[in-house]
């Protein structure tokens, strides 16, 4: 097993203190081979706040009461006195980071750079590179070292900070191009009949998931949307063309023209023939 790490005021000894924003208490490093084991169990917790960055291999830690593993580029924050317990085992070859930190305004620079919730980056030399600099500065304990180490820690809290902004940039713009790809399906195939069931299988959602991802990017109903756009197709033939109603009926996705013409005076207050006459 190879350790590194160092302490503030060659103290292992937990604490908390509010006099600076963020205090940097100890920082270190953990690499696990062969058959290699460690556990860490605080029921109570620590005083301090706790970042743990998994580098390489595999760790696993109790998340909301199940043990999970927890892959290279992902970190764990504990609160002070939440309730810790993770392991690392030589076979999965884990390198582990870890910072303790304080300070009176640990909360809002958390906030800040929102840090809530599973935390991840996959810049691991970068974030690495971090690490070892804070625990070199922690060692040498050179002019304006305090300072030096909480910039480091907020370097990395950035870090992990663009890197949830770039993942919901992509989640959103994947919402974007699906439900864009739902409106062409939809305007393709007026003529037709259109079950939503099958369509939001067809792409690997759920029913339920797929209404309430369309409303709230149209902020209409498949079923609403799609019965404007028929609507106005069917305005756009009566005005434009000679085609009798039950015809446009067909033409804009309604077998039964009695159904249309119902929808249509609903929609546009008048019946269809009285449309094309005013």
């Amino acid at each position: 097993m190879f350790f590194d790490a160092s302490y503030l005021n060659n103290s292992i000894l937990p604490f908390s203190d509010s006099s600076q924003p963020l205090i940097v208490g100890s920082c270190g490093c953990y690499r696990f081979s062969g058959e290699d084991c460690f556990h860490t169990r605080r029921p109570q917790g620590r005083k301090d706040y706790q970042l743990l960055y998994v580098a390489a291999g595999t760790a696993w830690f109790e998340i909301d009461g199940n043990r999970q593993p927890v892959h290279a580029g992902s970190m764990i924050l504990y609160r002070p006195f939440e309730p810790q317990h993770y392991e690392y085992y030589g076979q999965d070859e884990p390198e582990i980071y870890w910072v303790h930190f304080t300070g009176g305004q640990v909360e809002h620079i958390l906030e800040e750079y929102r840090i809530r919730g599973a935390l991840q980056c996959k810049r691991v030399d970068a974030c690495s590179r971090l690490f070892q600099a804070m625990i070199r500065e922690l060692k040498n304990c050179g002019p304006g070292f305090q300072d030096l180490l909480a910039m480091y820690l907020r370097q990395i809290l950035i870090l992990i900070w663009r890197e949830g902004l770039s993942d919901r940039s992509h989640t959103e713009q994947k919402f974007r191009e699906q439900m864009e790809q739902a409106i062409r399906y939809f305007t393709d195939n007026l003529d037709q009949q259109i079950s939503i069931e099958n369509y939001a299988g067809s792409i690997g959602m759920s029913v339920s998931w797929f209404l309430r991802c369309f409303k709230a990017y149209t902020r209409q109903s498949p079923k609403q949307y799609i019965t404007a756009l028929r609507i106005n197709n069917a305005v756009n033939l009566l005005e434009n063309t000679n085609y009798p109603v039950s015809q446009i009926a067909a033409m804009v996705g309604y077998d039964d023209p009695f159904y249309f013409s119902r929808l249509f005076r609903k929609t546009k207050g008048v019946s269809p023939s009285s449309y094309r006459k005013r």
